[in-house]
């Protein structure tokens, strides 16, 4: 019994070293761009490319399936299934090939066309999967996987609304261990993602520069609210500081600037 045991964890060893192995091979597959934005009129079809290359030393076959998405409070991604959001592009968007074999060193080119309906008011967003399914049994005892690689897709129409809201900033005090901080809390109250980039400066009541510096490439969905940590590198002496936010918008070639006094005590 103890032996038939032991067979049986070997196997199950193996089995896992398998998998791992299969699923190592899958990440030489890469997709490209890993963003795309389209940028549309109403009534019309947009059309563009995602490049499939495998870089590994087999043989893999694809399929492609599109998800919907959205994100938990960690920024995470979630998926969702097609059609179950009303940010979906499902019924929207069709691709060719949606299946196909790829060799070691080739690629593919898929094509993906989008119909943009003509009283969209909001943008419509979708990830599309390229997925391998990696099957093995043995003696009635087997594993399926399921390995994915893919791109995320936003479609943003005409005339879209974007509205962005600064809703409030905390400061955390100076110890004497710790520098201090500030939380930015803001909001995406429009129809559409916005993209930005922040830059930052505290000056003294001279209007002394103190500290700069710029936090990189951001997003924030549509109804999120999302925070971001300023953590300052130099100690304040006690007086009145202001924090001078600058925010460039990516996607709608924006800006906006603001002041928030504070008190180092």
């Amino acid at each position: 019994m103890r032996k038939v045991k032991r067979v049986f964890l070997i196997f199950n060893f193996l089995l896992l070293i398998f998998i791992l192995l299969n699923t190592i091979s899958y990440a030489a597959v890469k997709v490209e761009p890993a963003r795309i934005i389209m940028n549309s009129k109403l009534d019309t079809r947009t059309t563009g490319v995602i490049n499939v290359v495998n870089n590994g030393d087999s043989q893999v076959f694809l399929q492609a399936y599109l998800y919907d998405w959205t994100e938990d409070k960690t920024e995470s991604l979630i998926t969702r299934n097609p059609g179950e959001l009303d940010s979906s592009l499902y019924n929207h968007i069709k691709f060719n090939p949606r299946s196909f074999i790829l060799e070691p060193g080739q690629k593919q080119v898929v094509r993906f066309t989008i119909t943009t309906p003509e009283d969209l008011e909001q943008e419509l967003r979708g990830i599309v999967f390229f997925e391998e399914e990696i099957s093995y049994s043995e003696e009635g005892t087997g594993a399926r996987v399921i390995t994915q690689v893919g791109t995320v897709i936003y479609l943003v129409p005409e005339n879209v609304k974007y509205h962005f809201k600064l809703n409030e900033i905390r400061f955390k005090a100076q110890t004497e261990s710790e520098n201090m901080s500030s939380l930015i809390l803001m909001e995406n109250k429009g129809d559409a993602h916005i993209r930005y980039e922040l830059e930052y400066k505290i000056i003294d009541s001279n209007s002394r520069l103190i500290e700069e510096g710029s936090l990189g490439e951001k997003i924030i969905i549509p109804t999120f609210e999302r925070g971001v940590i300023i953590n300052f590198e130099n100690r304040l002496n006690p007086g009145d500081y202001k924090l001078l936010l600058s925010y460039n918008f990516i996607n709608n070639n924006e800006q906006k600037s603001y002041e928030i006094p504070f008190k180092v005590k």
